[in-house]
C-alpha cells in the first residue's frame, strides 16, 4: 500500500483571476489595447461566421431591412407630394 502524499496545491479564486487580468490590461500599450479588441472583433465574426443559425438570421436581418425601406418610401409618397 502507498502512503498518501499531502500537496498542497492552491487555484486563484476568480477574484484574483479577474484583478490579474485588470492589471495585465492597465499595463498594456494603447496599441497593444487596440489590438486585443480587434482580435476580440475577429473571433467574434468568425464565431458568427460558423453559426449554424447565420443563414436565417442574413434573411431575417435582409427582410427587417427591405421592411424598413418600403415604410420610408411610403412615408416619402404620403409627405412628399
Amino acid at each position: 500500500m502507498l502512503g498518501s502524499m499531502d500537496i498542497h496545491v492552491r487555484f486563484p479564486s476568480e477574484r484574483e483571476k479577474l484583478a490579474e487580468e485588470v492589471a495585465r490590461w492597465r499595463s498594456a500599450t494603447p496599441a497593444e489595447r487596440l489590438l486585443a479588441a480587434l482580435e476580440l472583433s475577429d473571433l467574434c465574426e468568425a464565431l458568427r461566421a460558423s453559426s449554424p443559425r447565420r443563414e436565417r438570421q442574413t434573411a431575417l436581418l435582409e427582410e427587417k431591412e427591405r421592411q424598413e425601406h418600403r415604410r420610408w418610401r411610403e412615408v416619402i409618397r404620403r409627405h412628399a407630394g
